[in-house]
């Protein structure tokens, strides 16, 4: 039967600065949004055109471009806020891990293993026990630091991305990461390998914006 412990214990210095240095490579949220809104109105301006031309005997709207690329621009707009605001709950809940200063750790006995397939990104939910099920989320999957036997392994990186085998499919392990943010610092392997249940379609399970959660459930109704 899968069960779980969960304990805490001070951050370390380089998770600290895990939660504190933005990741590497991100475009600038605004800048996004900013090029999103460009698109939006070029688009909206030629579908208006468009429009205008191929039904002109019939709408006699002078503005349609102008009209149509409002429209697409609003929408684009909305978008775009949502996005920002998802980006500054994800920085909320880094600081609040950091003014908290302490990790999660979650050690794992014999977890049931369910991947969610069809979705953009990694999705793994594991039934640990106690009707929590462990929630692991996005490719970033790939590049946790992996310890076994004491020593840290490289991320192994194969040729074919779908023959990568995550380090959680083992039949224990400890997982280390802030409560708030979900992020994830390291996994200690130290087990041996566990075989992935079974593959369930998607949106069977709601995905959150956080690499890691701990969610309410159980794996019963799925077997």
């Amino acid at each position: 039967m899968p069960r779980h412990v969960v304990s805490y214990r001070p951050l370390e210095g380089e998770e600290r600065d895990q939660l504190t240095t933005p990741p590497v490579a991100k475009t600038d949220e605004w800048g996004c949004a900013a090029g999103v809104l460009a698109v939006a109105a070029v688009l909206g301006c030629a579908l208006g055109a468009a429009l205008q031309v191929v039904f002109q005997a019939v709408i006699r709207i002078r503005f349609l471009p102008l009209v149509t690329m409002a429209l697409l621009t609003f929408v684009a707009w909305r978008v775009a806020g949502a996005i920002r605001r998802t980006e500054l709950q994800r920085r909320q809940r880094l600081a609040e891990d950091v003014a908290e200063d302490a990790a999660e750790v979650v050690e794992v006995w014999h977890p049931v293993v369910v991947q969610q397939d069809g979705a953009d990104t990694l999705a793994f939910f594991l039934d640990i026990g106690g009707g929590k099920i462990l929630a692991l989320l996005g490719d970033d999957l790939r590049d946790v630091p992996e310890v076994r036997m004491g020593r840290p392994w490289l991320p192994s990186r194969p040729i074919n991305d779908r023959d990568w085998q995550p380090p959680f499919l083992n039949s224990h392990f400890v997982l280390h990461r802030g409560r708030r943010s979900g992020r994830i610092f390291r996994i200690d392997v130290l087990g041996e390998p566990l075989a992935l249940s079974q593959v369930v379609p998607a949106a069977t399970f709601p995905i959150a914006g956080a690499p890691s959660a701990i969610i309410e459930g159980s794996f019963e109704p799925l077997t």
